[in-house]
């Protein structure tokens, strides 16, 4: 199952702003979101009319394929012909994922490899050498805010696992076929923070697989409170049938084994790798916590995962890494080649330094999407781009101001302090 980055859904972000004078006139109250988002939507050239609907103060309803009418703020499966997709309704805006349904509803283990999706390649590629990783200190951890957003009630309960199990336990909760293709592959060890499929073979120890379990669900969930900020999100990354994460011990059996490829074909589902390598080289696991090194790696992967199978098909526009149209690609473009390059692509004065390139978007602004939320968070990358700035204050005097007003939007829900990487050891329920 190789790894390069690929999902793509669709939602709609609109807003328009206007005002008409009037005599002796009152200087309303701004209204912040508004500007910022009418102020992105002329940037990306969304549709006047469509942006006009927001604005409105009566929320519209929206259609579903099938013919049933929802409530704006109505979340889950679309009906009809498009039924295997998620959906959610924005006041008369209906946005889905977009993977291609069959005629006849069939199982999620029995379904094709989406047609979003590329045919599973490794991330960039199963050569790959990982940039050098300079050691740096941890940031002292900040605590989060205690304030969330208003989401929408979760459905069903939901465990939030943080310790690895077999991945045949009861509270994984993945298919038989998944269980017997894992475990022929040796991938025998799974956790699940908030339904994102964490699965690792034998020779990773559980203290590295916890923690990256910890991160995942620190990302989905900053405030520690046992539930997702970010209900859109967190229902695409928790469809493991799309993408998960596998933790790998053996680069041979993994890459010119077949062992990647093999899982990819039959578990039809995109799995983006963070194996033993990659966290501490070609050394052996020893009984310590995983360096700084090994957490800067699993950061990085896992906001990659975030990024590319959660905000990405959730807001296109804004997060979008499957085109250069969304603010963030035209960002990573308007960077290249001046305080951006990655060291897989070249550019006119300077090329590349190894690999077999990264310029599809789904790597390119992928890669450098996590070193912009990383540095500007407070944290440090694990590696930095050619040229990229070392310092929150030197990034943001290169950042465009609308990517710096999309990010501190609280809707988007994007990192914005320091990870603390000790999201509490116990199973929690989501509500």
């Amino acid at each position: 199952m190789k790894l390069a980055v690929a999902l793509s859904a669709l939602t709609g972000i609109f807003v328009l702003a206007c005002s008409s004078p009037a005599p002796a006139p009152v200087e309303p109250t701004p209204n912040v979101d508004a500007t910022i988002e009418a102020k992105l939507a002329q940037e990306g050239g969304v549709d006047a009319t469509v942006q006009a609907k927001t604005l409105s103060t009566t929320q519209a309803s929206c259609k579903l394929t099938g013919g049933e009418t929802v409530e704006s703020g109505w979340t889950g499966e679309d009906t009809g012909n498009n039924s295997c997709n998620s959906c959610f309704c924005t006041d008369g805006a209906l946005g889905c994922t977009k993977m291609a349904c069959l005629p006849h509803q069939v199982s999620p283990d029995s379904r094709p490899v989406p047609t979003h999706l590329p045919t599973p390649k490794p991330k960039p590629t199963a050569t790959r050498v990982r940039p050098t990783w300079t050691p740096v200190p941890l940031i002292t951890p900040t605590p989060w805010p205690t304030a969330t957003p208003a989401l929408t009630p979760v459905p069903d309960p939901l465990s939030v696992h943080i310790h690895p199990t077999s991945c045949s336990s009861s509270e994984i909760g993945i298919s038989k076929k998944w269980i017997e293709t894992l475990e022929s592959a040796n991938f025998t060890k799974c956790v699940r923070p908030f339904g994102v499929l964490i699965g690792a073979q034998d020779g990773i120890p559980d203290v590295y697989i916890t923690q990256a379990a910890k991160i995942a669900a620190e990302i989905l969930d900053p405030d520690m409170d046992g539930e997702p900020n970010d209900f859109t999100v967190f229902q695409l990354v928790s469809d493991y049938t799309t993408a998960w994460i596998p933790m790998p011990t053996d680069r041979n059996s993994w890459t010119s084994g077949g062992v990647e490829d093999e899982l990819g074909q039959k578990l039809g589902s995109y799995g983006l790798q963070l194996p033993q390598w990659w966290m501490i080289g070609d050394k052996e696991f020893g009984d310590l916590n995983p360096d700084q090194k090994a957490v800067a790696t699993m950061v990085e992967e896992i906001i990659h995962f975030m990024t590319q199978f959660g905000y990405s098909p959730a807001y296109p526009e804004i997060f979008g890494v499957e085109s250069w149209n969304s603010l963030i690609a035209k960002e990573t473009k308007r960077a290249s080649c001046d305080w951006w390059q990655h060291p897989e692509n070249d550019c006119p004065n300077n090329p590349r330094s190894y690999g077999d390139g990264c310029s599809h978007p789904n790597c390119d602004v992928t890669e450098f999407y996590h070193q912009v939320l990383v540095t500007r968070a407070g944290m440090k990358p694990g590696w930095l781009g050619i040229g990229f700035p070392t310092t929150p204050e030197e990034l943001d005097l290169k950042l465009s101001s609308n990517v710096k007003e999309a990010m501190d939007l609280p809707k988007y829900n994007q990192i914005n302090k320091p990870l603390v990487f000790s999201y509490p050891n116990r199973i929690v329920t989501v509500r």
